[in-house]
């Protein structure tokens, strides 16, 4: 594999440009100097800004986001998925995707906005095949996350097994669209790579390689 290394020194009047994890500057030797230093992620998320202010004639967006189900349940309003069912939809299907064993659930801030249990970036294609994928099972879709049961009958445990079994095989169904859909209408994810710790087949490794600066 060929690699262009690049190693840049700027100048910056006095700031603080990268904080460490307790706040202080974050410096290092370099050329026999202390300097201030930018980590990796401080250039990466730049960088990924400027992507998608500047769109580099692509007109998609994909943003690194805790609320990727925000705009997932909005694609799923606007293919006619009722609003409540999208909204629960989107966070269930996410936060399965992020942890499949369930132990970190979305959470909400003080404000009542939920947030997932982690960051996910995910291109615009996979969030609208996601949606397509739903709107598909509209009748399965009412039947589980409906109010199948109005009249507030209890359901025996057979009933529950054979709901509870239809959710997950809805759920995965919806996470293989996500899987399926790809990341070519995305540049900004192939150029700086993506790891999903939960879901490998997500892992994509980037184009370009950082090193801390």
């Amino acid at each position: 594999m060929k690699l262009i290394e690049i190693h840049i020194l700027q100048s910056y009047p006095v700031s603080c440009l990268n904080r460490d994890d307790v706040g202080s500057p974050k410096s290092a030797i370099f050329g026999g100097v202390r300097r201030a230093r930018i980590s990796s992620q401080c250039q990466k998320r730049a960088h990924r800004l400027n992507f998608n202010e500047r769109q580099f004639g692509n007109p998609t967006h994909s943003e690194r986001t805790r609320l990727a189900h925000e705009a997932l349940a909005k694609k799923m309003i606007s293919l006619d998925v009722p609003k409540d069912i999208a909204k629960e939809v989107s966070i269930e299907v996410l936060s399965k995707l992020l942890d499949k064993k369930g132990m970190n659930a979305a959470k909400e801030d003080d404000a009542g906005r939920l947030y997932l249990p982690a960051l996910i970036w995910l291109s615009p294609a996979q969030l609208a095949n996601a949606a397509i994928k739903t709107a598909g099972n509209m009748e399965l879709l009412l039947e589980i996350f409906g109010k199948a049961n109005p009249a507030g009958e209890k359901l025996s445990e057979k009933e529950k097994k054979a709901a509870e079994k239809k959710r997950k095989i809805l759920l995965g169904a919806i996470v293989d669209a996500i899987k399926e859909a790809g990341v070519a209408d995305a540049p900004d994810i192939a150029f700086f790579g993506r790891m999903v710790a939960n879901e490998a087949s997500l892992n994509i490794e980037g184009a370009t390689m950082y090193a801390h600066a």
